[in-house]
């Protein structure tokens, strides 16, 4: 937390898998600064940041935003915009005693209940301005820039992805970010946007070209291990004088498998080749007979005599 605040980036982007302590940290950055918790300087007794007289004369004196995305989750882009805009008013609604202060001009106040008597139906326009609105009338109210805190941003954009609407959810998503964080002149430091105007526009580009390239990359894995397991070994092929005293159900089970080259490899040219099948003679009056698959793979093996009778029958 000393670390974030002493580099004072104009704004922040937190990317870590999840689990990793995101919201966690946030609602720790809240606690710290909101003058919400003003009072509350005892959460933080005993630990590092409480030993430095600096930080605690500024714990609990800033008016802070702390909003979440994670339940914007629709399967149509007019509810997803419905449910982000029920979360701008809740935040409204948290700070609706500003309607009482007597530092806000009356058009402000006009303007704020405007968004209270609109809720969830409030035009596009108005809801991508009205975070920024929000932070003006709180810097007015208590002479300090505000601090702005969105967890799970991108949940919006990953069910747009998923649902086919995501050229409408980014664009109204940027414009939103960018009257919040990029144009604010009201707002000390935000978390976790960092230029994400351009990272809307990229991201699922990205997306696409990550999730071909780890497709590549496992269809190559699975290929090397299929032909790694099944790959049978020379070593193991009896010669032909073995397979002449065997049955053909035995010589069923061992040679399938087995690619045809390897089959001439051990034991030579074949007697006669045609039509994918191999017939190599065992000198018993006994003939071999090998049908192999289209890539060379034996298929099913059989002995038969010199009539062509099979031997197995």
């Amino acid at each position: 937390m000393r670390q974030w605040w002493n580099y004072r980036d104009d704004v922040t982007l937190i990317t870590r898998p999840r689990r990793f302590g995101k919201t966690l940290n946030m609602s720790m950055l809240n606690c710290f600064f909101s003058n919400k918790y003003a009072d509350r300087g005892d959460l933080f007794e005993g630990i590092d940041i409480w030993k430095d007289s600096g930080y605690r004369q500024i714990q609990g004196t800033y008016p802070v935003l702390y909003l979440s995305f994670a339940s914007v989750k629709a399967d149509n882009v007019s509810d997803a915009k419905k449910q982000v805009k029920s979360r701008i008013v809740s935040l409204y609604q948290d700070f609706e005693y500003l309607l009482e202060n007597e530092k806000l001009m009356e058009s402000e106040k006009m303007a704020y209940r405007h968004i209270l008597t609109e809720m969830a139906e409030m035009a596009d326009v108005t809801a991508c301005d009205s975070l920024n609105y929000l932070c003006r009338y709180l810097e007015h109210a208590y002479g300090k820039k505000v601090i702005i805190l969105l967890d799970e941003y991108d949940t919006p954009m990953q069910e747009a992805n998923v649902y086919g609407y995501w050229e409408e959810m980014t664009s109204f998503l940027r414009n939103l970010f960018n009257a919040t964080f990029k144009t604010n002149k009201y707002c000390i430091d935000g978390l976790p946007n960092r230029h994400l105007t351009k990272e809307c526009d990229c991201m699922k580009k990205k997306l696409s070209v990550m999730a071909v390239i780890i497709l590549v990359l496992a269809i190559c894995v699975s290929a090397w291990f299929y032909g790694y397991y099944n790959h049978k070994s020379n070593d193991n092929l009896p010669t032909l004088t073995a397979i002449a005293e065997m049955s053909e159900a035995d010589v069923n089970s061992l040679l399938p498998g087995y690619h045809i080259d390897q089959l001439r490899e051990v034991w030579g040219k074949p007697d006669t080749s045609e039509n994918s099948t191999a017939c190599w003679k065992l000198g018993n009056d006994t003939t071999l007979v090998v049908s192999y698959k289209n890539n060379g793979i034996v298929a099913i093996c059989g002995l038969k005599d010199d009539s062509g009778a099979s031997i197995g029958e």
